[in-house]
């Protein structure tokens, strides 16, 4: 029962839009002889830590080769994310996201936007200003 094609995930496909080119003729592919602008990867938001705080990770055994951390502190697991984004699972039954920012020294501050806690079996809207919520924490 079910079943279908196994071959594995479709390729995407490439569209090609047709129109006037750069100096060009009728019919060539638009931006086909133009140059493409290349990004440079944003660094890390951690790569600014000063050299003792990532000493102090690095003896922590917390993995700063992503853009994330993910740290503990008391009763909680937090993932301090890319572009200040920041979760939190709480072993109360609660869950959290926000905003955090951090400076050199690895002062982090808090700022949580929603929370849901688990509470007589079922999830709730939870109070995102509640006391089990970290406002601030130190990486050191």
């Amino acid at each position: 029962p079910g079943g279908g094609n196994c071959s594995g995930p479709k390729k995407p496909r490439r569209r090609r839009r047709r129109g006037k080119a750069k100096g060009g003729d009728d019919g060539a592919v638009a931006g086909e002889n133009e140059e493409r602008k290349v990004t440079q990867p944003q660094p890390h938001w951690h790569e600014k830590l000063t050299d003792a705080v990532k000493a102090s990770l690095d003896a922590k055994d917390i993995v700063r080769t992503a853009g994330t951390l993910d740290v503990a502190s008391h009763s909680a697991r937090i993932k301090l994310g890319t572009k200040g984004y920041t979760s939190l699972a709480h072993s109360d039954g609660i869950l959290a996201e926000g905003a955090f920012e951090c400076d050199a020294d690895g002062n982090l501050s808090f700022a949580w936007d929603r929370a849901l806690t688990f509470d007589n079996g079922e999830w709730k809207a939870g109070d995102t200003n509640a006391s089990d919520l970290p406002s601030s924490l130190s990486l050191v």
